[in-house]
């Protein structure tokens, strides 16, 4: 019997103890007055508050790296400065356009001028002096002049050719009639003839080119008439390609209407 109470006390013992609610720590005495210790804040406590300290400053910025802020500035900043270049660029090229068109109203008053100078000497003075060129055939039926080519002083001044069968009708013709200066100058001609046979046809296969030049003089106050000839030297033993040449007949005449002054007979080749 005692051996059951016991054993139902020390049951209901435990029983309560489960069922007991767990104790509060107890709270810490009240700091006291003059205590040292009660001044120093706990770490804990100290850590919020330097929290907001911490977040107020800015946080280091790497060396490499800039503000976003400095950054957009510059940005701007460089796109500016080609803006301006291009206007300097823009006002530099419209100077110098206005310098070339300038440069280029002095050449042509210059180049005026030059005319006008010219002509005042062709009318004062070259015009005292005249040319006349006159080409002559007095070759034989056997050649047939294929074209005519005259340069006076390096220029061309005369070309035909027999396309339309024209050099066959004419004999003489001018080449030149026109102002010179007085002095010598230089006359280049050349002449192609093609041999032409009924009765020997072989000589149709034949080419003849000449080529001759002659300097000449042109007397101030008067007319040069030069007569270019192209004939057919030596005899019967002569080659048939020898046979064409080129001489030169030169007459200085006053006004046309006076007596030739001078009169000579030059061979070229």
């Amino acid at each position: 019997m005692l051996r059951d109470l016991t054993r139902q006390a020390a049951l209901a013992l435990i029983a309560a103890f489960v069922a007991a609610p767990v104790w509060a720590q107890p709270a810490p005495p009240p700091p006291v007055a003059g205590d040292p210790a009660a001044a120093t804040p706990p770490a804990a406590a100290a850590a919020p508050a330097t929290a907001p300290a911490a977040a107020a400053t800015p946080a280091a910025t790497p060396p490499g790296d800039k503000p976003a802020d400095a950054t957009d500035s510059a940005e701007s900043a460089g796109q500016s400065v080609p803006a301006a270049g291009d206007a300097q660029y823009e006002a530099r090229l419209r100077q110098i356009e206005e310098r070339v068109v300038g440069i280029k109203e002095r050449i042509f008053q210059t180049k005026t001028r030059l005319l006008l100078l010219k002509e005042q000497i062709l009318d004062n003075v070259i015009a005292e002096s005249r040319a006349v060129l006159i080409h002559k055939n007095e070759m034989g039926s056997f050649f047939e002049l294929q074209s005519v080519l005259y340069y006076l002083d390096g220029k061309k001044i005369y070309y035909q050719d027999n396309s339309n069968a024209l050099l066959n009708t004419r004999k003489e013709f001018e080449i030149y009639n026109g102002s010179v200066i007085p002095g010598n100058h230089a006359l280049t001609v050349e002449l192609v003839y093609r041999g032409n046979s009924d009765l020997f046809s072989y000589l149709e296969g034949y080419v003849f080119k000449l080529k001759s030049s002659y300097t000449f003089y042109a007397a101030r106050g008067r007319v040069t008439e030069v007569s270019v000839v192209g004939f057919e030297r030596g005899g019967v033993g002569t080659d048939l390609e020898d046979k064409p040449y080129i001489r030169y007949e030169v007459k200085q005449i006053q006004n046309r209407t006076a007596k030739p002054a001078a009169e000579t007979e030059a061979p070229g080749k």
